[in-house]
């Protein structure tokens, strides 16, 4: 799926094509046979099945528990999700144009009240033909409004920039911020890679991500920080912008949080001594790193097994941080979920797992997590794909205890698969509803096609 090499990292090159493959395509005469694939797996599917006390599909969304949606084009993908107040669900990613965002109700059924028959889509700006992107992360506003994060061509020669849109609670785009709602920052005139996005809570946004100076080899942390209107804040760094790249070891941000005290917590790729590996940054509300937390302001994080990295983060509410990703083999030739519990200062909290790591392996190949999401019990609940050699990949979930341990009522010994239609199927993102039932989104194929793919799952065990 994603080119990693030996050492686990993913080329920065590459990088911004994460969510890029891009399977799925539910069509109507597939309907009905898709129903009974889905209620089979129930009954006799790994991960899934009937004596199962969480982590059952959830029947009364979409059919049978999933929502496959095709919205133009061969590859729709979706790569985040965000819970609305009043339970919809927004799900963020891409389409060939561009942006996209789909709003559905509780029962996965698509809002119509929102863009055109549910879905919006904000063609990128840039060159014909290469002014893509996609949707990478999304934030809610107090007023309704959505902020959605993501990547765009800005020339021929491949270069890449920030870009930030920002929506009415209806979908149309909200003329107040930046040029028709949308703003593009470019940092060196080379690759750069916005994977994450905060709101303060002054109303300013935070987006993460990395900047690359010269064409491939110095990529570093990058944050960008925006007023109201969509303009650079001049307070925060130089010109609104931070690169990391007084820390060598800091690659590139997957994701990023904003503390009750402003500060701004960073988590991602590092490289340590040529080996990937979880990092995990705090920077203070200008701007300047917090030499207070971690060595320095940092946190590097290698695991027994081999190279890594962190995709996703959770700040718990007792100021714990979780992060997700993966942790490859020193041959290459397996990754399992990997996550790692950290305390309030940035070290390592050797209650959780084991010295800190935790790592869980779903068929013995390639499983690799892109999302994580903390749950009412206190502990948190991963999401993204299992695959087993050359066959297709399934949405993966697996569910963690707050001591960083499987949850053994969670579906299959603390894990869930779940097969759409026999292709290729990659959980890109997670949330959970208040009640507890958790929201996986990705994207599903079926013959070289690709769409927005949605399971809603039930977390009985408490």
């Amino acid at each position: 799926m994603n080119r990693l090499n030996s050492a686990g990292r993913i080329r920065f090159r590459d990088a911004n094509r994460l969510s890029a493959r891009r399977p799925g395509r539910l069509r109507e005469y597939g309907r009905f046979l898709g129903v009974a694939v889905i209620l089979a797996a129930l009954l006799v599917a790994p991960g899934v099945s009937a004596r199962d006390a969480g982590g059952e599909l959830d029947v009364s969304f979409g059919l049978a528990g999933v929502v496959s949606d095709d919205f133009g084009g061969s590859e729709n993908t979706a790569n985040c999700v965000a819970l609305q107040p009043d339970g919809k669900i927004l799900v963020g990613g891409g389409v060939a144009s561009g942006f996209a965002l789909a709003r559905y109700r509780g029962d996965g059924s698509l809002d119509m009240t929102f863009g055109s028959g549910g879905v919006v889509k904000t063609p990128m700006p840039g060159p014909p033909g290469f002014n893509v992107g996609s949707v990478e992360a999304l934030a809610l506003l107090p007023d309704g409004g959505v902020v959605a994060v993501g990547t765009s061509m800005s020339n021929y020669e491949y270069n890449t920039d920030f870009v930030v849109a920002r929506y009415n609670a209806d979908g149309s785009p909200d003329a107040a911020f930046g040029e028709g709602g949308v703003t593009v920052t470019d940092f060196f005139g080379e690759y750069d890679l916005a994977r994450g996005v905060a709101v303060q809570g002054d109303g300013k946004i935070v987006v993460a991500g990395a900047a690359n100076r010269d064409g491939g080899t110095r990529v570093s942390f990058a944050i960008a920080r925006y007023g109201v209107d969509g303009s650079l804040d001049a307070g925060f760094g130089v010109g609104g912008k931070v690169v990391a790249d007084s820390f060598d070891t800091l690659k590139w941000a997957n994701s990023v949080a904003v503390q009750p005290d402003g500060k701004i917590v960073l988590a991602g790729y590092g490289d340590l001594n040529q080996v990937g590996g979880f990092a995990l940054a705090r920077f203070r509300a200008d701007g300047s790193p917090d030499v207070t937390f971690g060595l320095g302001g940092v946190t590097l994080t290698e695991f027994p097994e081999g190279g890594g990295e962190a995709t996703a983060m959770t700040l718990q509410p007792d100021g714990r941080i979780v992060l997700a990703g993966y942790v490859n083999n020193r041959l290459g030739t397996k990754s399992d979920f990997a996550l790692a519990g950290y305390d309030g200062r940035g070290l390592l909290d050797n209650s959780f797992g084991k010295a800190g790591r935790s790592t869980i392996d779903f068929r013995g190949d390639f499983d690799i997590a892109f999302a994580v999401a903390a749950m009412p019990d206190g502990g948190v609940v991963l999401a993204g794909y299992a695959k087993m050699g050359e066959a297709d990949s399934d949405f993966a979930l697996a569910k963690v205890d707050r001591d960083g341990k499987w949850d053994r009522d969670f579906g299959n010994g603390g894990r869930v698969l779940t097969d759409f239609f026999g292709l290729t199927d990659v959980a890109r993102a997670v949330a959970v509803e208040p009640g507890g039932r958790i929201i996986a989104a990705g994207y599903t194929s079926t013959t070289g096609t690709m769409d927005f793919a949605l399971a809603r799952y039930v977390d009985a065990s408490k």
